[in-house]
């Protein structure tokens, strides 16, 4: 029986030193691994299309510790930008809630936390299949 192939993606977000550090994955030496680093904001399609439209971006750190880039007011509103318009590729990336932060080419998901409203923003020069793919992931968060 020969070897195992595998292929190891390396997601290397924007805010962590851990990737920097590290250049090699330690494994097993009888597997054959083609390893691909992935840079938060330039994933290619193959690394995107493993999520199926369902991949959420998130910023800051994880619920229940301590921000200091959040306020109470929009600790309760999060604002997600649609990144990538075709089908497998689609997912969804935080930003920080401001009206300076729209822009009039793509679409947006504002979630209510407390409320569980959402509303979904489409800019005056988002194209059609944009608006498709907010709506649709629209529709996979909401059946979550």
């Amino acid at each position: 029986m020969g070897p195992t192939f595998f292929k190891c993606f390396l997601f290397d977000m924007r805010c962590s030193g851990l990737m920097s550090n590290s250049k090699d994955l330690y494994l097993p030496t009888y597997l054959l691994i083609c390893q691909v680093r992935v840079v938060q904001s330039k994933e290619p399609p193959c690394f995107l299309s493993l999520f199926r439209s369902r991949m959420i971006v998130h910023c800051g750190k994880r619920e229940g510790s301590s921000s200091s880039s959040s306020s109470s007011s929009s600790a309760t509103w999060r604002m997600f930008s649609v990144r990538n318009e075709l089908a497998g590729e689609a997912h969804l990336f935080e930003l920080p809630v401001h009206p300076s932060r729209l822009r009039s080419r793509t679409s947006f998901l504002l979630v209510g936390l407390a409320t569980g409203i959402v509303f979904l923003w489409h800019g005056v020069k988002a194209t059609d299949h944009t608006v498709r793919r907010a709506q649709e992931l629209t529709v996979s968060l909401l059946t979550r």
